[in-house]
């Protein structure tokens, strides 16, 4: 459990350094970091649960409201905030190379919205589930 944690504030900590030094560029990056810091936040809650997973489908196997949402260990919320972040890093790396400024504005956008899901994930972990994940954010 605990080099979950230690991964998820690390990416936390990267993702605000890049966004305090490069506030108008790297989207795609601060998406995905913003996504692999919440995955270590479930990895973590999973680890205390006794579940050790290595793959983006044994976690959903274990998380997804779709499969079997009464033996789910988060709310629907929480599942949903984590597959928009899935999601959404997916396309952030994949899609948008046609016409890049206007993704670029999109990707800013979006970039808005996963951390809004970030911060939802590692406040209900920490709370609901008794996983110290949330500490300061960096200055």
């Amino acid at each position: 459990m605990e080099e979950h944690i230690n991964q998820s504030n690390s990416n936390y900590d990267c993702l605000h350094h890049l966004i305090q030094i490069s506030p108008d560029e790297f989207f795609d990056w601060k998406i995905t970091i913003s996504f692999y810091s919440a995955l270590h936040c479930i990895k973590a809650m999973l680890a205390k649960r006794g579940n050790k997973v290595v793959s983006h489908e044994e976690i959903e196997n274990l998380i997804s409201h779709r499969r079997n949402p009464q033996k789910s260990p988060v709310t629907s919320t929480c599942w949903e905030h984590y597959r928009f972040l899935q999601n959404t890093s997916e396309a952030s790396r994949y899609n948008g190379f046609k016409d890049r400024s206007t993704w670029i504005e999109h990707q800013k956008k979006e970039l808005d919205k996963c951390l809004v899901s970030l911060e939802y994930i590692r406040k209900y972990v920490h709370h609901k589930h008794k996983v110290p994940v949330l500490k300061e954010q960096p200055k």
